[in-house]
């Protein structure tokens, strides 16, 4: 994404009141369209993010590696 200012913006830029273990996220040092599957199978923190998303069904995008449809169904599949 690049905003009229020309920057690249990452995922943690675009999240206003984020978590404290978002800062250690892979994900905070590359631009949103990176392919964030292999980001996520590397990054120290998947695991709060994987809790964070599945927590919250209204969350849109790649979170710990899981799309939306892929989340849903581990929701399902928990309860």
């Amino acid at each position: 994404m690049r905003p009229e200012g020309g920057l690249d913006l990452t995922l943690y830029d675009l999240i206003p009141a984020r978590p404290l273990w978002m800062a250690e996220g892979t994900c905070r040092q590359h631009p949103e369209v990176t392919w964030f599957p292999a980001l996520c199978a590397v990054c120290p923190v998947v695991g709060a993010c994987e809790d964070y998303a599945l927590a919250d069904p209204d969350l849109d995008g790649v979170w710990a590696g899981t799309t939306g449809r892929e989340r849903r169904a581990l929701r399902r599949k928990a309860s």
